[in-house]
């Protein structure tokens, strides 16, 4: 049965509410950093992130992906207020005159307004990201850990050598017995790249065409 993860470990807890703590108290109380210093420490998690899980032992349990997936829909709901108060806060500044731009001929209001439409967009895909990882959620919260299953053509799993198994490159489609709507692309989790769908039926209709 897998462990209950929907929140880092206990010591995880409370390493990083102890340095958000320290942090708040060395700028002088909440609200803490500049907005730029928030960002910057939200990009160097992001970071800290993409190290920790590039290992075969980053997870242990389904339920461990499911919490990463859930604190990054958690962050992706966040953005657009960010993001929102950046474009308010420039809409006010070139109202108030205090905007120029540092390109000779270069309208700053016409700048702005780019800006701005960009500042909407990033707005609107991090909300779709958010609704992604939502629905992604839908799925990862269902899963356990199980032992290993033979593969979908009947092969026991087999080692490359690594310690991660190598499964059969197949699509869901196939693995689902709905070769019909296969699109003839699967997924190698060995190396991590698309290949072409190895179930058998794609070799019995090509022999039908031959």
């Amino acid at each position: 049965m897998s462990a209950d993860r929907t929140r880092p470990d206990v010591n995880e807890v409370d390493l990083i509410d102890g340095l958000m703590t320290d942090l708040t108290r060395r700028t002088g109380g909440y609200p803490g950093p500049t907005p730029a210093g928030w960002a910057y420490l939200a990009a160097e998690a992001a970071r800290g992130l993409n190290h920790a899980s590039n290992r075969p032992v980053s997870y242990a349990w389904p339920s461990d992906v499911d919490s990463v997936l859930g604190h990054l829909q958690t962050l992706a709901q966040r953005l657009p207020q960010a993001l929102d108060q950046a474009r308010r806060w420039l809409a006010a500044a070139h109202k108030a005159g205090r905007l120029g731009d540092d390109r000779s001929g270069q309208d700053a209001r016409s700048t702005a307004y780019l800006a701005a439409m960009k500042l909407l967009a990033a707005a609107k895909a991090a909300n779709d990201l958010a609704d992604a990882l939502r629905f992604t959620r839908e799925q990862t919260s269902h899963l356990t850990g199980a032992d290993p299953a033979p593969d979908p053509r009947g092969d026991a799993l087999r080692s490359d050598g690594q310690d991660s198994p190598v499964t059969a490159r197949i699509s869901p489609d196939c693995t689902a017995g709905k070769c019909g709507a296969c699109s003839g692309d699967a997924w190698d989790f060995a190396k991590d790249h698309r290949v072409d769908c190895e179930h058998d039926c794609h070799t019995r209709e090509g022999a039908r065409r031959g």
